[in-house]
């Protein structure tokens, strides 16, 4: 995927869950994804993608368990507005699971939860954007892995939760 000055978002490769937006299976050259407003940044996961439009809202499209949008559709391949978050200012996607953080402070995540990676303290699976309880910290930046995420602070605190088994969290351990 690319992403022009002007907000448009083009996509190509495969397309086995819809994660393009576009019609066929595979897309071999660049094209418009069309039914979006201006984006400003986009994130993309193993068969998922979040798309930030310029007035906060936020769009997701491709395999649903974790697009924060109706679990019951195997896939989703026109983008849509996930319509129970207030307006977003970052993104992140891991491959099955998303963060987004809003104007107001607050931490979202949903999707896989299989090793703790949305900090819940659970490892139940939310198909829906869920507020991180508890996490007040301001947030300049968040990233996802594989199965686990991490923010930073302004005070440059890393806070990282999920899977560690390769050292990925920075602990010292695994």
């Amino acid at each position: 995927m690319s992403l022009t000055e002007n907000g448009d978002l083009y996509s190509w490769g495969n397309n086995s869950s819809g994660e393009l937006a576009l019609g066929p299976k595979v897309q071999y050259t660049p094209k418009k994804i069309a039914r979006l407003p201006r984006i400003m940044k986009f994130r993309c996961g193993f068969e998922h993608v979040l798309a930030l439009a310029e007035d906060g809202s936020l769009y997701s499209w491709g395999c649903s368990e974790q697009l924060g949008r109706d679990p019951l559709v195997a896939s989703h391949v026109i983008p849509s507005k996930i319509p129970s978050l207030p307006p977003i200012i970052d993104i992140a996607c891991g491959s099955a699971h998303s963060m987004a953080y809003s104007r107001e402070g607050e931490l979202f995540v949903w999707g896989d939860n299989e090793q703790g990676q949305l900090g819940l303290g659970s490892t139940l699976r939310q198909n829906l954007p869920t507020r991180l309880e508890g996490f007040n910290r301001r947030i300049i930046q968040m990233k996802c892995g594989y199965l686990h995420s991490m923010v930073l602070t302004p005070k440059q605190d890393i806070y990282v939760w999920g899977n560690n088994s390769f050292g990925q969290l920075g602990k010292g351990e695994t």
